[in-house]
């Protein structure tokens, strides 16, 4: 239960930078550019970098919830695609052992995957008016870009704090 709060508090925490992200630094971007922080993802894809831990999936449900209650108004899509996704990346890294090439590359998935899914379901449901030229161009890819350079940044931080603080994160160690 501890490792569960733990890491649904370090989650949330990051959900909201990755929010206070995105509308302090929406002034700057010029041309309607407007990526979507995701930080929290990075993070969850540097997370699932052992064995599976039920912790995490557990942790991953209660995001998922948050985040489709609280910034969706909708509950529905995040609470299957947050846990779906550790069980993925876990699987990965199961098969291949962690490291920087596997990070970036789950991470640009993971975050193509939840964007596209996203505006997907927002049009499908008539919340956005967007083509799907423009979401690419004017959203998804300055989002890869973003979170790519970001992840790429804060990578030694996330090796160095799995390295550190295993016994929080991992419950088979």
């Amino acid at each position: 239960m501890k490792r569960v709060l733990f890491l649904f508090l370090l989650l949330v925490g990051l959900i909201f930078l990755d929010l206070q992200l995105g509308s302090l630094l929406s002034p700057f971007l010029e041309n309607g550019i407007q990526p979507n922080y995701h930080i929290f993802l990075v993070v969850l894809v540097a997370l699932t970098s052992g064995e599976y831990d039920w912790a995490l999936f557990y942790a991953c449900l209660l995001i998922g919830a948050f985040w489709d209650i609280y910034i969706l108004n909708v509950l529905g899509l995040n609470i299957i695609l947050l846990p779906i996704f550790t069980l993925l990346a876990s699987g990965v890294y199961k098969i291949k052992r962690f490291s920087f090439w596997r990070f970036c590359f789950l991470s640009v998935i993971f975050i193509f995957l939840f964007e596209t899914s996203h505006f997907g379901v927002a049009q499908f449901l008539g919340w956005m008016s967007y083509s799907w030229d423009y979401f690419t161009v004017k959203i998804l890819a300055p989002t890869l870009v973003v979170n790519l350079v970001v992840g790429v940044l804060l990578y030694p931080l996330f090796k160095r704090f799995l390295q550190r603080n295993r016994h929080l994160i991992v419950t088979n160690v």
